[in-house]
């Protein structure tokens, strides 16, 4: 877990932030690069002048946004790490919803499937994001009597 490797992380939730930025890092960036038939399809029911490399700067951004608070965790407020899991989930639900209006037009059939994945992962966020903390174990300390075998 980075928790136990960066020391500015703070246990599982912050971990999960640095993991959950870190995995939709490539995909917010390849927003911006890719232009692939089905994205393209997806937006087309927008306004024009919306394009999908706009879609891959808010998603990086959010990423890297959620990855910072990651690993600035135990330095931050609860509330800023908050946001932290706030930014990490608008880019599954954001492209959630896009694929699901998407489906519902009629526009990309296949679009139900992948609305539902990128929902799911939404609700993974947000079910993390009420994840205690572990708390510290104190260290183990050696006995102060050793007991005698034998009665000797």
């Amino acid at each position: 877990m980075p928790y136990r490797i960066i020391k500015t992380v703070d246990g599982r939730r912050g971990s999960f932030l640095v993991l959950a930025g870190g995995m939709f890092l490539p995909v917010s960036t390849s927003y911006l690069f890719l232009d692939t038939v089905d994205r393209t399809a997806v937006l087309s029911w927008l306004p024009e002048w919306i394009r999908l490399w706009q879609f891959g700067v808010i998603f990086t951004v959010a990423s890297v946004a959620g990855i910072v608070i990651g690993l600035l965790s135990k330095r931050l407020s609860p509330r800023i790490v908050g946001y932290g899991f706030a930014a990490v989930m608008i880019p599954p639900t954001t492209a959630g919803a896009l694929f699901l209006l998407a489906a519902l037009f009629g526009i990309t059939p296949a679009g139900w499937i992948t609305a539902f994945y990128y929902f799911s992962l939404s609700a993974m966020i947000y079910l993390a994001s009420a994840w205690p903390n572990p708390t510290t174990t104190p260290p183990a300390t050696a006995p102060t009597s050793i007991p005698k075998i034998g009665g000797r």
